[in-house]
């Protein structure tokens, strides 16, 4: 039990310090705040593929080590944790100066997808999830297993 929430909380600090290291970025290839919740998931997709680079070139150069990403991972989170306050606090900012531009749209901004798509990604899914399940009772074959 302990070790699950240990893991839940090493992936929230990742996810953290992602959103850190990727809002700056995305905030420069982006510009303006259109969907928080885009926002959010750009950030953190931009932030682990701009540490994964950095991580990558100091493995290249030999200056890798454990502590080195504690503390990268560390301040990261720490730059995170200030991003996540300063949207916070700019949003709350424009809610108080135009209460209406907070307030949810009337309808979705973007237009369904045909059913025969929808319908296609549920028999994808499917299809996906009853090989893996097949897969799985399965007796193992080999060492790895």
């Amino acid at each position: 039990m302990l070790e699950s929430l240990m893991s839940l909380l090493a992936l929230a600090s990742i996810a953290v310090a992602a959103y850190g290291i990727g809002r700056p970025l995305v905030r420069a290839l982006i510009g303006g705040e259109d969907d928080p919740l885009a926002i959010g998931v750009w950030s953190v997709a931009a932030g682990l593929v701009g540490a994964g680079l950095v991580l990558t070139a100091l493995g290249l150069a030999g200056l890798l080590s454990k502590s080195l990403i504690g503390v990268l991972t560390l301040a990261a989170g720490a730059w995170g944790i200030g991003e996540f306050s300063r949207a916070y606090l700019e949003r709350r900012e424009r809610a108080r100066l135009n209460p209406s531009s907070v307030l949810p749209a009337t309808g979705p901004r973007w237009s369904q997808p045909p059913h025969w798509i929808e319908n296609g990604l549920w028999a994808l899914a499917a299809v996906t999830a009853a090989a893996s399940l097949i897969v799985a009772l399965a007796p193992p074959t080999a060492g790895d297993a």
